[in-house]
């Protein structure tokens, strides 16, 4: 039984310098923390189709489990996880964070070179996660849809959360991103896009996994 209180206790985490991502255990909640700005559009955002978006050579659509990623030849680990654990995972798409900045220059930082420094950061993370916990994987910030002249990519103040867990109703995506890749807004009860809607935010993504349980 997830305890809410573990999982806003896991809310505040703190970058690890020098790796890949930091990891915080609370009493129910596997927390796993990508410091410095994952590119969501890479793995998790299903956002092909957004003209807005730069897609990434040699990404391409892969549906598992009801869930639509992003997949690439250099990410196999990736497919495998989402191949064998898709309908134990929720997504929340659009989530809206209160700050997009950091200290110090962090891993997931990828303001050159986005798409290969990034491709490999989501293959090691995947490679190394533990499919039988509860598990939320977060990062503070987002990365901006379109690349800068270094090829990286700017702060960007939406992103998306992955949850999975053994005894988690998944294979669904919640909230969603608008064709400026936005976050869109959502009902605060159901977390479904919703124009009449709150923002999602990190704490309503906890209290909708306590709520499960």
């Amino acid at each position: 039984m997830i305890d809410r209180r573990s999982l806003l206790a896991a809310a505040p985490l703190l970058a690890v310098p020098g790796s890949a991502w930091g990891r915080v255990t609370t009493q129910s909640v596997f927390a796993v923390h990508a410091p410095g700005g994952w590119d969501a559009t890479r793995v998790l955002a299903d956002a092909l189709d957004l003209p807005v978006v730069v897609r990434e050579r040699g990404a391409e659509r892969a549906r598992h489990g009801g869930l639509d990623i992003v997949a690439h030849p250099d990410r196999p680990a990736v497919s495998s996880f989402f191949s064998a654990h898709a309908h134990r995972c929720l997504i929340f798409d659009g989530v809206a964070l209160p700050t997009i900045a950091h200290a110090g220059a962090l891993d997931w930082d990828t303001h050159d070179d986005n798409d290969a420094r990034q491709s490999r950061l989501w293959e090691r993370l995947f490679a190394g996660i533990d499919p039988a916990r509860l598990t939320l994987v977060q990062s503070d910030l987002g990365r901006a849809p379109a690349h800068n002249a270094r090829g990286g990519k700017e702060h960007w103040p939406f992103t998306s959360f992955l949850a999975f867990g053994p005894a988690l109703p998944g294979g669904r995506r919640l909230g969603g991103y608008d064709r400026f890749f936005y976050g869109r807004p959502v009902h605060p009860e159901s977390l479904e896009a919703d124009d009449e809607g709150v923002p999602l935010t990190p704490a309503l993504v906890r209290r909708y996994l306590g709520s499960l349980f």
